[in-house]
């Protein structure tokens, strides 16, 4: 799972994100590898496909709940789309969870 995150990184770095996206799907589907699942949403947002995007952020989020790098892909995700409640919500968990991390 790490070696096809890694690749899909790979692809990405070169534009070639549809290729990218395969890699990241087959990470996930092996073993719901939630770092696969941020980048392939990183890769959806490059694409404009906001609610794509989040539908792996969601995923993401259920099985890692305190993941503040879910947490800030999420709210990020929620403003091209005008949806600045959710955002809201998703940045202030993630203060809650590293307080540190949302001063910066």
């Amino acid at each position: 799972m790490a070696q096809e995150n890694q690749l899909g990184i790979l692809y990405a770095r070169f534009g070639l994100l549809a290729k990218a996206l395969e890699h990241f799907e087959k990470a996930i589907t092996a073993n719901n590898y939630v770092p696969a699942m941020i980048n392939a949403a990183n890769v959806c947002g490059l694409q404009r496909d906001c609610a794509k995007a989040q539908e792996y952020l969601k995923r993401a989020q259920k099985l890692q709940p305190d993941n503040t790098r879910v947490l800030i892909a999420l709210a990020c995700s929620y403003f091209p789309v005008g949806n600045y409640a959710d955002a809201k919500v998703a940045y202030k968990r993630m203060s809650k969870v590293d307080p540190g991390l949302a001063a910066r």
